[in-house]
């Protein structure tokens, strides 16, 4: 399933009960770099984090330890992380509501574009 990166995702069957909301932030190759439209997207994210106030939101990754030959980069799962979060807090998002996780390469393979890609979930519990 190919997800728009504008879009908000809510009730996909294909992710955990325990998420409300999921915003996806894709990257180019080999970069680390927020685009305009992922600007956007934190933008909305940080909004509906402000006013949904859920207990924790998850930063979810590539897979840190994936081999590079199978497509991924971990070099670049830091700094995407990195990057995503320090977005968040510059728009106004507690810190500490923030959690890491990275993917399995399941969960990344089901996008074809999961390699280059954070997700930002806002946890129900």
């Amino acid at each position: 399933m190919l997800f728009a990166c504008a879009t908000v995702l809510s009730g996909c069957a294909d992710w955990s009960p325990g998420y409300s909301d999921k915003y996806i932030v894709f990257f180019d190759a080999q970069s680390a770099t927020i685009s305009p439209t992922g600007k956007a997207i934190l933008d909305r994210a940080a909004a509906a984090i402000k006013a949904e106030r859920p207990p924790r939101v998850a930063i979810a990754g590539e897979p840190a330890d994936a081999p590079p030959h199978q497509g991924f980069n971990p070099k670049l799962s830091e700094p995407r992380f990195a990057a995503v979060e320090n977005a968040l807090v510059l728009r106004g998002v507690n810190a500490q509501l923030l959690s890491r996780a990275a993917m399995t390469e399941t969960e990344a393979k089901l996008n074809p574009s999961g390699k280059r890609r954070v997700e930002i979930r806002l946890l129900k519990s």
